[in-house]
């Protein structure tokens, strides 16, 4: 039969191996998934990148000056299209709590 501290020393070094062990596969396991998110975030990183010049295409004043002439029938403004205070109506009184029920 072996001395209780020696058996005591193999089973501390036996949990200690157990231990590493699980350790080892969830750092694995964790890095793998790091790689998934880097790999997901540099998805959405091109993916914002054609998007962003997509919108500058489309936003490209040479492209909407002939659309807005061909399907907006815009005229410039002039004096005699502009108003003055008189022409806004006057806000209309507010409600009392009575008046609401």
């Amino acid at each position: 039969m072996m001395p209780p501290a020696t058996l005591l020393f193999v089973l501390l070094a036996g949990g200690m191996t157990l231990g590493l062990f699980a350790v080892k596969y969830e750092v694995q396991h964790l890095e793998g998934e790091l790689i998934r998110l880097d790999r997901s975030i540099a998805a959405d990183r091109e993916a914002l990148h054609v998007l962003e010049a997509e919108w500058s295409h489309l936003n490209n004043p040479a492209r909407l000056r002939p659309l807005a002439a061909r399907h907006l029938d815009l005229m410039p403004v002039e004096a005699r299209n502009m108003g003055g205070l008189s022409t806004i109506p006057e806000k209309p009184p507010a409600k009392t709590e009575s008046e609401t029920q």
